[in-house]
């Protein structure tokens, strides 16, 4: 019995986001072999635990390497996708696709000249899988699935609950607001400088890589913050001690946020979360006073709210994710989805 995983990253490189989703959703096909399609720098085949991957390198020649590659695996059970691509070009059916979000829509959401391409490809897409599995509403609303097939809304749920905390972490203050994203353009973290020169008194930390890293960098540098810090990638120990310390958890997101997996992690070890009215945010929020607008003064005044009422913010977060996106209970949902 053979269960291929199309995904987007090696779990080598890849350690958060959606890497982890497809991780805790292997381990509901413990009964078969599983090999796990990706996106490389060049074709190659390696072990991870033990899971076989396939890299594939993204060329002219990808429909036809990834159908040699099926052909050759022979007599495989079930195909989980969360690769739009892979499925596009496969002979074989997608029996389930994850749909974290529309192609469409991220396509449109960043101006892409080339967005009209992408809907007609979204919509031969849904030709080409039996059910789908939605992270969230809104990812569902912006998608364009017509509804004619099976399908599910299921959240995340979070990898680092079995994870062991560091006793001591690279930073020594535990009175900050911690942000934790890949430092792009739709995780505005303009904004997060922007407020940070407002509130001098605050500090900011802020985890992630990106290709606006070196950018942000260089811009608290050049306004000289000395209350926000960029740390780049951590490993999971340090950030769970990171979220354990913080005072606060800032999420901020332009697009592109279709379920937004800081949030429930920032619950997970029992923190507030101050977000973005914006995507799949308001649908995962604890409350919804706890959000703000995309600009410094909304931003602003929402610290000084939470600063003001924090014995207000002090809440059991624990147990609302505990309730709504443990590992537990989105396994269960997500194994009977694929038994349905």
């Amino acid at each position: 019995m053979k269960t291929v995983i199309f995904g987007n990253n090696s779990f080598k490189t890849h350690k958060r986001g959606v890497e982890n989703v497809i991780l805790t959703q292997i381990e509901l096909y413990n009964n078969s072999q599983i090999y796990y399609f990706h996106w490389g720098s060049n074709n190659s085949i390696y072990k991870y635990k033990n899971i076989i991957c396939i890299s594939i390198k993204n060329s002219i020649n990808l429909p036809i390497v990834l159908n040699i590659i099926l052909y050759k695996l022979k007599n495989i059970k079930f195909i989980h996708s969360h690769n739009p691509l892979f499925t596009f070009f496969s002979f074989w059916r997608t029996s389930i696709f994850t749909l974290h979000d529309g192609l469409y829509y991220l396509a449109k959401s960043k101006k892409n000249k080339k967005a009209p391409v992408f809907y007609f490809l979204e919509l031969i897409l849904y030709t080409r899988i039996d059910k789908i599995h939605f992270i969230s509403l809104f990812a569902k609303k912006e998608s364009l699935f017509w509804g004619k097939k099976k399908y599910a809304i299921i959240y995340n749920s979070s990898h680092l609950e079995n994870i062991t905390p560091v006793p001591e972490t690279i930073i020594s203050n535990t009175d900050y607001y911690l942000i934790v994203k890949g430092i792009e353009e739709r995780s505005r973290i303009d904004l997060v400088i922007e407020v940070a020169k407002i509130h001098q008194n605050e500090h900011f930390i802020i985890v992630g890589r990106g290709p606006l890293f070196n950018f942000y960098k260089e811009l608290i540098i050049s306004n000289g913050l000395n209350n926000v810090k960029m740390l780049g990638y951590v490993e999971d120990d340090i950030l769970i001690t990171l979220y354990n310390n913080a005072k606060c958890v800032i999420n901020i997101a332009e697009y592109g946020e279709g379920f937004g997996l800081p949030i429930i992690e920032a619950y997970l070890f029992n923190k507030p979360v101050l977000a973005s009215n914006n995507c799949a945010i308001p649908e995962i929020i604890y409350n919804k006073q706890y959000l703000f607008e995309n600009s410094k003064e909304s931003i602003s005044n929402k610290i000084n709210e939470y600063a003001f009422n924090v014995n207000e913010y002090k809440i059991d977060y624990n147990s609302y994710y505990l309730n709504m996106f443990s590992k537990k209970i989105i396994q269960e949902r997500t194994k009977q989805f694929i038994e349905c």
